[in-house]
């Protein structure tokens, strides 16, 4: 048997048909093996998307705080305008924890903040603030405390320096996780809207003005919880409320409430007002201030006043004009007119103008009787002079009835009772009497029955009866 040489091409041929093989082979599994990669790294990729988009936390209950207290005993500032403090609820609406690796308040990152249990967390922690899945979490940041405060009772430091938080201005605040979400929140200051208008008062004699101040058209984020208006006099600057620095304050606190009806004690105006209004999240804005112009109807004149400890009856009299708290009106005319049984004359005429206390006195140069006195639409007053030499006179009894057994207290008015030596009800005397003036006379009534005219007796004569002094018992 002839053996046949090997034919090197043909071994060649089937060696390189198996490395060929095996080059697939393993070409085949480690392209396997990088496509099963690229599905895990594709599922997780994925996944954690899917984390990403379903993580959905809510910034909500955000309160600010103004601690005038810790600005001055920590750094020394009065009346500061910044907040001291914030406190918010992190709530966390998905199916899985959510990890808070940092807070900013208006793009200042803080170093530490704080859980309602009192646990510090910041950027170093290892353990990070944790909102549980479907629950929520409290959180405090302080502002101004760089020790230990019922604001921060830790006492660190949870910004380097206090951030100019203004309490008029937005407030943004951003929450960023673990999965590099961030959660946005914008507290914007409400916004104050006034309205004025002015109502009348009915006081009898006269009207009054009402300044009517409407804050309800004020418009917030949250509801709006307080409503304070400050109310300035604006005599020093005729009206203009461009320089605050020069107005006067009339209240002691401003007015609080949505909608308040004020009536100026303090005079006729002009007065400048603004509106501070205030939300459940603390957030404060004011209003500029607007003008109430001058109203002489604020305080008019309601009560004409014939001053007994300064009317003389045998040398003048004393009027006033003021208003219905009391105070003196200034300018205000007051007029007497004689009655036809009086000749009374005035070293200044019959016509003045009251003072700055809203008095005017009239000297009496000579002449007897009844006088009236007038003040624009007041009611009409009476006075009379003294002459011991004419015989009294009843012009009017109050009240003009009383009890059958007596004891009712009666003012008697007229003229010249000075020197009076009896006052009778009917033929009984009083059962007392008190001269007040030569004008006025308070007696107690005796026991009695039916009507009964009042007469007053003095050394010139007794008071002539008629339907003015009639008095009934019943």
């Amino acid at each position: 048997m002839t053996r046949r040489p090997l034919n090197d091409k043909g071994v060649s041929v089937i060696v390189g048909t198996l490395l060929l093989i095996l080059i697939t082979v393993v070409a085949a599994t480690s392209l396997a093996v990088m496509v099963s990669q690229l599905q895990n790294n594709y599922v997780k990729e994925q996944q954690h998307l899917a984390k990403v988009n379903a993580e959905n936390l809510s910034i909500q209950s955000v309160v600010f705080k103004d601690n005038q207290t810790i600005w001055v005993n920590e750094w020394n500032i009065s009346n500061s305008q910044n907040w001291s403090s914030i406190s918010f609820t992190i709530v966390n609406m998905n199916t899985n924890d959510s990890i808070v690796e940092g807070i900013a308040i208006n793009g200042n990152w803080a170093i530490n903040f704080e859980d309602n249990a009192g646990n510090i967390y910041n950027n170093t922690n290892s353990s990070y603030l944790t909102v549980p899945a479907e629950s929520y979490t409290n959180v405090n940041l302080d502002f101004a405390a760089n020790s230990s405060s019922p604001e921060d009772p830790s006492g660190l430091t949870d910004f380097p320096t206090p951030p100019g938080f203004s309490v008029s201005t937005q407030q943004d605040i951003a929450v960023i996780t673990s999965l590099s979400n961030t959660f946005q929140k914008t507290i914007r200051p409400p916004n104050p809207v006034y309205q004025m208008s002015i109502e009348s008062q009915n006081l009898g004699s006269t009207t009054r003005d009402i300044l009517v101040l409407d804050g309800s058209e004020s418009t917030a984020d949250n509801p709006i919880i307080n409503w304070n208006w400050n109310i300035e006099d604006a005599s020093n600057t005729s009206g203009d409320c461009d320089n605050p620095l020069l107005l006067m304050p009339i209240t002691n606190k401003p007015l609080s409430g949505k909608i308040v009806r004020y009536n100026p004690q303090s005079g006729n105006a002009p007065y400048c007002v603004n509106l501070t209004v205030m939300d459940t999240t603390g957030m404060t804005a004011t209003s500029d201030y607007f003008a109430v112009p001058a109203d002489p109807n604020f305080v008019p004149p309601t009560q004409l006043i014939v001053d007994p400890y300064f009317s003389d009856p045998y040398n003048g009299l004393t009027v006033e004009v003021s208003d219905s708290y009391g105070h003196g009106i200034s300018n205000q005319p007051v007029d007497l007119v004689n009655t036809p049984s009086s000749d009374l004359q005035f070293s200044q005429g019959n016509s003045q103008i009251t003072n700055s206390l809203g008095i005017t006195f009239f000297n009496m140069t000579g002449g007897t009787g009844t006088i009236g006195i007038l003040s624009s639409n007041l009611p009409e007053k009476y006075w009379s002079s003294c002459n011991p030499a004419i015989a009294p006179t009843v012009t009017g009894i109050s009240p003009t009835t009383g009890s059958i057994t007596g004891g009712t207290s009666v003012t008697i008015s007229g003229a010249e009772f000075t020197g009076a030596t009896a006052v009778k009800f009917g033929s009984i005397a009083a059962a007392s009497y008190t001269v007040n003036s030569c004008n006025q006379i308070t007696a107690v009534s005796p026991a009695g029955s039916g009507i009964v005219d009042i007469t007053v007796t003095t050394p010139a004569g007794t008071s002539a009866t008629s339907s003015a002094d009639q008095f009934t018992y019943g």
